[in-house]
């Protein structure tokens, strides 16, 4: 049904924002020289509460809006 082909899609947008997070977390970790904590695994509460911040994170991330301090503070 076209329900189940809309959540697919979104499934596969937030598997995609996951791995490109994991290799943000590593690259930043690898440039600071210490190991960032990890993503931990999201039960369902943990989703409905996160996704607002999720989302702007994700929005950071395909390079929407300005870019986050940290990308700064690095490059110094």
């Amino acid at each position: 049904s076209p329900i189940d082909s809309r959540w697919r899609k979104i499934y596969d947008q937030l598997v995609t924002a996951r791995k490109r997070i994991e290799l943000l977390e590593k690259s930043i970790s690898d440039i600071m020289g210490e190991e960032m904590p990890r993503m931990e695994e999201d039960t369902s509460e943990t989703i409905e509460m996160e996704k607002g911040r999720r989302s702007s994170k994700v929005a950071a991330i395909s390079g929407g809006g300005e870019d986050p301090p940290a990308k700064k503070s690095i490059r110094s």
